[in-house]
């Protein structure tokens, strides 16, 4: 699957007390699923699309034990607030704090994640989605942007993502 990097981020001061740089990347696929917010156990009102599957931090430096807050919004391409909106449906590397879609359908999410970054190490956040509306909504396009800060630890720079259902 293709992935799209980010820059390398500058060093910044580990738990450690050595310097830690990171990156981060979104790894995309193609004819992901989006499931329907009101009916996710019904397989027939699931919408295909594409978009990222997961992302990735990738560690350079030393070891890094504090959290880390990461920030998911989620903007349609076509301002409005008709349907389909698309949010993220799982997050399984970390706790979800405050989801919420505007009317405008713009989904932010606020994600804590305690697991620290290992040294030479990637951590890898897949993804799963949403959408809003019935299944004869229409085709639209989003995109996604993942933001990273902490404390302690190191600069990680932003992912920005595109999604689409089809």
């Amino acid at each position: 699957m293709p992935v799209i990097a980010a820059a390398i981020a500058a060093p910044a001061a580990s738990a450690s007390g050595g310097t830690t740089t990171a990156t981060s990347a979104a790894t995309l696929g193609t004819g992901i699923t989006y499931v329907q917010l009101t009916k996710e156990t019904l397989a027939n009102m699931n919408r295909s699309g594409n978009g990222p599957v997961s992302f990735q931090v990738v560690n350079s430096g030393a070891s890094f034990n504090g959290p880390v807050s990461i920030g998911i919004t989620i903007t349609p391409d076509v301002a409005g607030g008709a349907d389909p909106g698309v949010g993220v449906q799982t997050f399984p590397n970390g706790t979800v704090t405050a989801p919420s879609m505007s009317a405008a359908k713009v989904f932010t999410a606020s994600y804590a994640y305690s697991g620290g970054l290992p040294s030479q190490g990637t951590v890898t956040f897949p993804l799963s989605f949403y959408y809003t509306g019935n299944r004869n909504v229409p085709a639209r396009k989003f995109t996604m942007v993942v933001t990273f800060s902490s404390t302690n630890g190191p600069a990680i720079p932003p992912i920005t993502a595109a999604l689409e259902i089809v």
